[in-house]
């Protein structure tokens, strides 16, 4: 499982343009619905069935359970919609929303905050996981028994600078100095640390750390939000275009909770929910315990918002945060510069659409 943050892409993004998904985005406003007095909308009433697409962030895992419950449960189809249910993109997903590729996507805090520097106008619209899973592991007969021990050591990357800064920081906030190496293995972390190409990798507490219990490595793990290094209210959600939002609100309503309905059926069934994820896409070949597993703890320890349920966004959270990763210099506009100007909550996420 993987989450990236946003790159400078508008040569990918004018290219896009043309390979539009030819979904809800693109229908003449003759065909957009409204909610008639029962509250169901137009094409609901009439059975009428809307194409919308959401493209995933990465191969199928836990992050898209809800997506694919969704899809199963009926939930996007009681709601009058026919989801296509999108592959990755090396483009990224902010790019690909952008460029009326995809109607809604898998993305994160970190990348809404660029792609709103970048003027891509886009808004998270459900706040799936409300807190970051990500850490670093060591093996466990390393020696290595605290984030300080880590100051000169090698780090096996796949992440951008937010993760970087928050492995330094948590590093500083254990007495150490925060100065180590790094290699850059892509989704290989877990194999360079046990090949002994680096001291310490970037682990996700909800995958390769389960990943690697179940392989029989042992692993310690030290997570930033233990150390008081600020970490995301939103380590992926379900983004959309704003002109989408403003043309049709009640599609992405629509949409929204359909798939809101889906995170929740996976929060309180997770062996359930992991069998329909594993069902659903036997090209991952997903190992079922390991989704099993992952599922369990996102349900549990990741998912559950403030209210109880999933998709509700923290806006307090929100602005103490992008407030941070602008401070450090973690948000980028469309030539990769970071900005320095400050990005409130309201304009990049919102609770309209949620139950």
């Amino acid at each position: 499982m993987k989450t990236t943050r946003l790159l400078p892409l508008l040569l990918s993004v004018a290219m896009l343009g043309a390979c539009s998904s030819g979904g809800a985005s693109d229908m003449s406003s003759a065909d957009q619905s409204g909610a008639d007095a029962t509250g169901q909308s137009a094409s609901q009433a009439s059975g009428q069935m809307r194409d919308v697409s959401v493209i995933l962030d990465w191969t199928p895992n836990t992050n898209h359970t809800g997506l694919f419950v969704a899809q199963e449960k009926g939930y996007f189809a009681d709601a009058g919609l026919n989801v296509d249910i999108m592959g990755f993109s090396k483009s990224g997903v902010d790019a690909v929303l952008s460029a009326k590729g995809a109607d809604f996507g898998i993305s994160g805090a970190d990348a809404l905050a660029s792609a709103h520097a970048a003027n891509l106008g886009l808004t998270m619209v459900l706040n799936i996981q409300q807190k970051s899973s990500y850490g670093v592991g060591v093996l466990e007969d390393s020696g290595i028994t605290r984030p300080k021990d880590l100051d000169g050591k090698t780090i096996a990357d796949y992440s951008g600078d937010s993760a970087h800064i928050s492995t330094q920081m948590m590093i500083q906030h254990d007495g150490g100095t925060g100065e180590f190496d790094r290699v850059i293995v892509g989704a290989q972390a877990m194999a360079a640390l046990e090949s002994g190409q680096a001291d310490f990798a970037e682990v996700l507490s909800t995958w390769e750390a389960i990943e690697a219990e179940l392989s029989g490595t042992k692993l310690h793990m030290f997570q930033p939000a233990d150390y008081d290094v600020p970490t995301t209210p939103a380590m992926i959600g379900i983004s959309t275009r704003n002109d989408l939002i403003e043309s049709d609100p009640d599609l992405v309503r629509a949409f929204v909770q359909a798939a809101q309905k889906g995170y929740e059926f996976a929060k309180d069934n997770p062996d359930e929910a992991a069998k329909i994820l594993v069902d659903a896409n036997p090209q991952a070949k997903l190992d079922p315990e390991l989704v099993t597993r992952s599922q369990e703890i996102l349900s549990t320890q990741y998912w559950p918002d403030s209210k109880g349920g999933v998709g509700f966004a923290d806006i307090d959270r929100w602005n103490t945060y992008l407030a941070f990763i602008v401070e450090q210099g973690l948000v980028y506009d469309e030539k990769g510069t970071a900005v320095t100007e400050p990005i409130a909550a309201d304009d990049i996420v919102t609770n309209e659409f949620v139950k």
